[in-house]
């Protein structure tokens, strides 16, 4: 099951931010990870779980960034390469991945699972609005800027807050 500490720790996190009735107007949960060796924060809202890494069935004629898709209680699961998609990177894995699935809510106003690959997962960290500095304006015609909610700078290094709904938003994705 959950293998490491930080992935327990995470995970209690997760399961108490997810017992809040409501988040204070100042600050919110997000739950950080790696992604070729970089931290990324994504709101906790949107987490479902995290998973060990486990074999991902390939589909013929898919993106570059489509891995595959998984079987988790019976759903089929696409799991996506984010660092592949973000253009930072392939993610490799190693004795730290997970699989972290989220609900995503599609055009249609239907939410859907879609998981990805970290590295690491590393905690569930409480932000203000004053934490997060607003990213710089660089676009060479990849993933927009409009992805990145900001920077948040922790211990020395920075963390790259996403919304991970607008990273998707125009993937045809299976079951999306």
């Amino acid at each position: 099951m959950l293998a490491d500490s930080a992935l327990e720790a995470a995970s209690t996190h997760l399961d108490a931010a997810e017992n809040l009735d409501v988040l204070d107007d100042a600050s919110a949960a997000y739950l950080t990870f790696d992604l070729d060796g970089q931290t990324f924060a994504v709101a906790v809202q949107c987490v479902r779980e995290i998973l060990d890494p486990q074999p991902v069935t390939r589909l013929p004629n898919s993106s570059h960034d489509l891995l595959g898709v998984i079987d988790v209680r019976g759903i089929s699961v696409p799991i996506v390469d984010l660092t592949a998609h973000l253009g930072i990177g392939v993610s490799e894995q190693g004795p730290d991945t997970r699989v972290i699935v989220f609900e995503l809510e599609r055009s249609d106003g239907e939410s859907r699972p879609l998981g990805i690959l970290a590295e690491r997962v590393r905690d569930v960290s409480r932000l203000t609005a004053g934490d997060i500095e607003k990213a710089p304006e660089v676009s060479d015609g990849g993933v927009g800027n409009d992805v990145i909610i900001g920077l948040c700078r922790r211990d020395g290094s920075l963390i790259v807050v996403i919304d991970l709904a607008r990273v998707f938003a125009d993937q045809p994705l299976p079951g999306f």
